[in-house]
C-alpha cells in the first residue's frame, strides 16, 4: 500500500513502486483494516461519493446491490452507525471499484459473533461474485 517504506530491498506491486506510483497502485487495490476509520461527520452517501470520485472503474450497480444487501441508509452519518455497519461501508468502498487486489486486514476484528459472521459471509459472497482470486492463509 506504500504506507511503510522498506528498510531493505524493494517492493513492487503490479510492477510498480508503491511509494513512487502511489496513486496508480492504490487505484488497483481495495483495502479494509480492523482499525479503519471513516470520516464520522460524513453520511454514507458522502463517503461513497468520495470513493466513487477516486476510482474511475466504480461499479454503481455493485454499489447499489451492496448498499441494499447491508441495508445502509445513504443519509445516515458514519458516527451513527454501529461498528459492524461502518465496516460494511468500508467493504463496499473497497470492492465497488472492482480492484485487482483486495486486502482484508482483520476487517471483522472487534465485531460481535453475529456481526462477524454476517460480515465474513457477505465478503465471501462478494469475492465469489466478482470472481477474484483469494489467498489463504493471509500473507504476513
Amino acid at each position: 500500500m506504500g504506507m511503510i517504506e522498506a528498510q531493505q530491498g524493494s517492493v513492487r506491486l503490479f510492477g510498480l513502486d508503491p511509494r513512487k506510483d502511489a496513486l496508480e497502485v492504490k487505484r488497483r487495490i481495495g483495502y479494509v483494516s480492523e482499525d479503519q476509520i471513516l470520516p464520522e461527520f460524513l453520511t454514507v452517501a458522502e463517503v461513497i461519493r468520495l470513493h466513487r470520485g477516486l476510482f474511475p472503474g466504480w461499479d454503481e450497480s455493485m454499489e447499489r446491490e451492496i448498499r441494499e444487501r447491508f441495508r445502509l441508509s445513504p443519509g445516515t452519518r458514519i458516527h451513527a452507525l454501529s461498528r459492524g455497519q461502518a465496516r460494511q461501508v468500508a467493504l463496499l468502498c473497497a470492492v465497488a471499484h472492482r480492484p485487482e487486489l483486495l486486502l482484508l486486514d482483520e476487517p471483522a476484528g472487534g465485531l460481535d459473533p453475529a456481526a462477524r459472521r454476517e460480515f465474513l459471509e457477505t465478503s465471501i459472497r462478494l469475492l465469489n461474485q466478482v470472481g477474484r482470486q483469494s489467498c489463504s492463509p493471509p500473507i504476513t
